[in-house]
């Protein structure tokens, strides 16, 4: 299990780099794509993963469905967005893999905070989160796919 300890960044968020790439599945049919570097904040409020859209056209990606989002700014009506399988990884390596055929949601705009990724319950809920504000750290442990406790 992919363990990290790491220090909030400079405005006190948990962040840590994720990388993006084409899922298992959709591997399968297409030539070989590099994953995508990406700055990720680690979002308890967030039910489902978000990634920003320029990632998606990078790696050449096509939605799987829409879903209805709600956010703080929604109120009570959601707004339909995008659906994307993917794979996502610690430091692009197979030892950090986090997910192969996540289903994950396009996010219009979140560079405005200098984060492209929100890491959401979907991929948190697999593991262990200490966020450590006396310390300014926060820990993170995730089973891995395929892990029987899955």
């Amino acid at each position: 299990m992919p363990i990290l300890s790491l220090h909030f960044d400079h405005a006190g968020r948990p962040m840590l780099e994720l990388y993006v790439g084409v899922s298992t599945a959709e591997a399968e049919f297409r030539p070989p794509c590099p994953p995508v570097p990406v700055r990720a904040l680690v979002d308890t409020g967030a039910s489902k993963t978000n990634i920003g859209r320029w990632v998606f056209d990078r790696l050449g990606l096509s939605p799987v469905s829409q879903v209805p989002v709600h956010t703080a700014s929604t109120g009570l009506t959601p707004l339909l967005a995008d659906v994307y399988a993917v794979e996502i990884s610690l430091g692009g390596v197979m030892t950090g893999l986090l997910a192969t055929d996540l289903d994950v949601v396009a996010a219009e705009e979140l560079s405005g905070s200098g984060v492209e990724t929100l890491l959401g319950r979907d991929i948190l809920g697999r593991g262990l989160l200490i966020y450590d504000g006396l310390e300014r750290r926060f820990t993170l442990a995730i089973e891995p796919p395929g892990d029987p406790h899955n």
